[in-house]
């Protein structure tokens, strides 16, 4: 539950980058299309982000303090990029 929920606050604030409003539905691929126009590399730490955090460890119950580490990792990355891409904004 808490890796989907870290998956979440990623996802909250990619869709605050692309000023999403909360009632406007997009999947998960329009997301990765769209950052992979705006820098390749986040788009690859989104969707790494997304498979260890929402598939591996929110569906499949892996519990592993590497994939865990990495995951977050690239979550921070994500977010911090968003972050920064906004400030620049």
């Amino acid at each position: 539950m808490a890796a989907r929920t870290a998956f979440k606050g990623v996802l909250i604030a990619v869709r605050a980058l692309f000023e999403l409003k909360s009632r406007e539905k997009r999947n998960i691929w329009w997301y990765e299309e769209h950052l992979e126009l705006l820098d390749k590399s986040v788009s690859v730490s989104f969707e790494t982000t997304r498979l260890l955090l929402y598939d591996a460890m929110g569906r499949r119950g892996i519990t592993s303090v590497e994939i865990a580490s990495l995951a977050f990792q690239n979550a921070d990355e994500v977010v911090q990029w968003v972050e920064n891409h906004t400030a620049d904004c």
